[in-house]
């Protein structure tokens, strides 16, 4: 069966979404806000409230998801509130939350990406699935000029779900009328990535760009890179 599609996680696959780019937000918050806190301290209280958000929003041992379902803008919004409290700070939580959801619409691409799609738009259907807000990744495609190049984006609030559930994977196939195994998926996160495309009967390619070791506990990858600049030579083996 010939290879058709192939589906992108976007931060830390397609752009850089280090930690170095938050900390320049929240130093940014600080600054605008007139804090007298140093920003890596307001960052630590957040970023601890947020990953407590990650571990909620689904159960791994039965990918039973939470409900209501939480977009990043709304976790945000009270992961801030719930740091200027614990931290005895008097600020605008909107305001910080909406900084970083405009830092997150201008993350840098990192410097292979646009020339590698740009040479595999025309021979494979492409797609993004990420989770994210629309309303941080869809400014971030219009900003790197690539919206075009895919046929399909699909975003956690689109589907109301977050990786590694499998029904997001099968939407974004059924979104490009390909079967599992004519298609493959791309993404940074051994987890959310290439666990929740096996579980959906993909084909799955690791993009480890921070070698990271892998775990033996989750599915392993079909192919490990550690960027995408030879990225075509393992799409031509799928084929």
């Amino acid at each position: 069966m010939s290879l058709k599609a192939v589906v992108f996680d976007m931060y830390d696959t397609l752009v850089d979404n280090r930690e170095f780019w938050w900390l320049q937000s929240f130093e940014e918050i600080c600054k605008n806000q007139k804090f007298q806190i140093a920003p890596r301290i307001l960052w630590e209280n957040w970023i601890k409230l947020e990953k407590e958000f990650r571990i909620r929003r689904l159960n791994l041992q039965t990918l039973k998801a939470t409900e209501p379902f939480e977009r990043y803008q709304e976790v945000w919004l009270e992961c801030f509130k719930q740091s200027f409290s614990d931290l005895n700070i008097t600020g605008d939580p909107y305001e910080a939350t909406e900084l970083c959801i405009k830092h997150l619409g201008e993350r840098p691409c990192f410097p292979e990406v646009l020339s590698v799609l740009d040479t595999i738009k025309d021979r494979f259907s492409l797609a993004i699935l990420s989770n994210a807000d629309r309303s941080f990744l869809l400014p971030l495609l219009t900003y790197h000029q690539i919206r075009y190049q895919f046929s399909v984006v699909l975003t956690s609030e689109d589907t109301m779900v977050y990786k590694p559930h499998p029904s997001s994977f099968r939407r974004v196939l059924d979104s490009l009328g390909v079967s599992p195994l004519e298609a493959v998926y791309i993404g940074d996160a051994q987890e959310d990535d290439i666990w929740g495309g096996k579980l959906a009967g993909m084909n799955t390619i690791w993009l480890n760009r921070y070698n990271r070791t892998i775990q033996s506990f989750l599915p392993s990858p079909d192919a490990q890179i550690p960027d995408l600049t030879n990225v075509i030579e393992i799409l031509e083996r799928f084929e």
